[in-house]
């Protein structure tokens, strides 16, 4: 494993493989898949709804499959802006505040 960690690097892009299942402007939910050691999911984005302002071109993984938490092969990724109210609720974070993050396939669920 770490040979080959030495001859390709730590990129995890890859070429696509099927589309991305949302678009720019979709509304979606953040999951809450089971805790693992190492997780790209910030805790505090679990449950939370978010919209997608941008889909990253490619695929992306690990360089070592977490497929615990849903992340194994290369999947879309995509940059999800969220209103910081609705994270720590009213009065807790600055007015008209956007949080963004960018997030695998994986964690995101359409919303409801």
């Amino acid at each position: 494993m770490f040979d080959a960690y030495l001859e390709k690097g730590d990129s995890g892009f890859h070429e696509p493989r099927s589309p991305a299942c949302f678009s720019a402007g979709d509304t979606v939910q953040v999951g809450d898949p089971e805790a693992v050691d190492h997780t790209r999911l910030p805790g505090y984005l679990r449950c939370k709804t978010g919209k997608v302002v941008e889909v990253y071109p490619g695929a992306f993984s690990y360089f070592v499959s977490t497929a615990v938490d849903g992340i194994g092969a290369p999947m879309p990724v995509y940059r999800v802006a969220f209103d910081a109210a609705d994270i720590w609720g009213e009065g807790k974070s600055e007015p008209k505040t956007t949080v963004y993050a960018d997030l695998y396939e994986a964690y995101l669920r359409p919303a409801i």
